[in-house]
This record gives structure tokens, sequence and C-alpha cells, in this order.
């Protein structure tokens, strides 16, 4: 059986140091020091945590109390949210997040699979794992583009195919004999995100409708 080499427990360690969502990108007032890797032991640790939150809109409360862990949503949406939202907004936000969360996951993929001190296993799953998060990327694009178009079934039928592909990817280790995918924590992480579109699509905007 492959066991998973140090390289690969140091690829899960640059995914979750890079992938916090108080990154540059989400927090443009942010200073250079909190924009430093973070030492986090998973992904979003702070803000999908089970820590209690601080009081937030009843909007938004409403919305997350639809998903399958209204407090691990509330904790992610609450700092971007400050005020009255709606379910449509938040459902964009989410595919914004999952959408660069995503994107790095294949830039690093694609350098450690390219490391010449790389497993030849490992290498070919973390390449089929780009493969599956490209087509995320693609049915993200399609699902925005349905949202800008009020299509919200389009948008809940791209979440869930998403949703999917994260599940492919650790299926690929685990079909080589790799019992712990270097990649399932951050694929746990945004296959629970996408959960938070596609029950907040379903229950408040679609049935809605």
């Amino acid at each position: 059986m492959e066991s998973m080499p140090t390289f690969a427990l140091l690829l899960l360690s640059s995914i979750l140091s890079f992938s916090s969502v108080h990154s540059s990108e989400m927090s443009p007032s942010a200073t250079p020091a909190q924009q430093q890797p973070s030492k986090a032991s998973s992904l979003f640790a702070s803000q999908l945590s089970n820590a209690p939150v601080p009081p937030v809109d009843p909007s938004l409360e409403k919305i997350c109390g639809v998903t399958e862990d209204p407090r691990k949503c509330i904790s992610f949406m609450a700092p971007y949210t400050p005020g009255s939202t709606d379910a449509v907004s938040v459902v964009a936000m989410i595919m914004e997040a999952i959408y660069k969360q995503v994107d790095r996951a294949i830039v690093i993929s694609k350098k450690a699979a390219k490391n010449p001190s790389q497993s030849p296993v490992i290498s070919s799953c973390l390449n089929k794992c780009v493969e599956s998060y490209n087509k995320v990327i693609d049915d993200l694009g399609n699902a925005m583009a349905a949202s800008t178009a009020h299509d919200m079934k389009s948008v809940d039928d791209l979440l869930a195919a998403a949703s999917s592909n994260f599940g492919f990817c650790d299926e690929t280790f685990h079909k080589n004999g790799i019992q712990e995918s270097p990649m399932e924590e951050i694929d746990e992480t945004l296959i629970l995100l996408a959960g938070f579109g596609v029950a907040i699509s379903r229950k408040l905007i679609i049935k809605s409708n």
C-alpha cells in the first residue's frame, strides 16, 4: 500500500495555510502581517469552527438555518454580511469563495505533481484532482452566469455537480491504495460550503419561485 510521503503532507499543510478566507483577496483592508500564511490546523478554522459567534443579522440566521450546520454557515458568512442580506447574495458569495479556493488548490496540486521527488502514484492522483478541480471551475463559472440570469435551478445543479467532483479527487487516492488523501481536508470543507449553497438555493430560492 502506498503511504503518504512527507511531501504530500507538506502539500496539505500549504493548502491549509493559504486558504483562509481572510486572505488579501477576500479582505482588501488586511495588513501585510494579516496576509501571512496562518498556522491553522484546518481549512477556514476560524470561520468554520463551532465557537460561539457574535450576534448577527436575523436575515443571515434565517438563511443559514436551512443548512445542515447553521452555526458553521453563520460563522463563515457573518464577516461578509454585516447587515441585512438575502439568499441569492449569500449563495453568490459562497460560490465566489469556493471558486477562489479551488483555483488555488489547482496551482498547488500542479506544482506538487511536477516535483521530481514526488511519488509517481501520488503525482498521477494529483493530476486527476486537477482535472476534477478544473471541472469545478467550469461548473462554478456557469453557475455564476446562471445566477446572474436568475436561473437558480441551474445554479443548484452545478453546485451539486461541483460537490461530486471534490469527492472524485479523494476517491482517486483511495483507489490507488492511499488511505489518506492529501486533499481530503480541503475537499471536505469545500463540499460543506457547496452543501450550504445547495440547501439555501433549494429551500429558500427555488422553492419560493
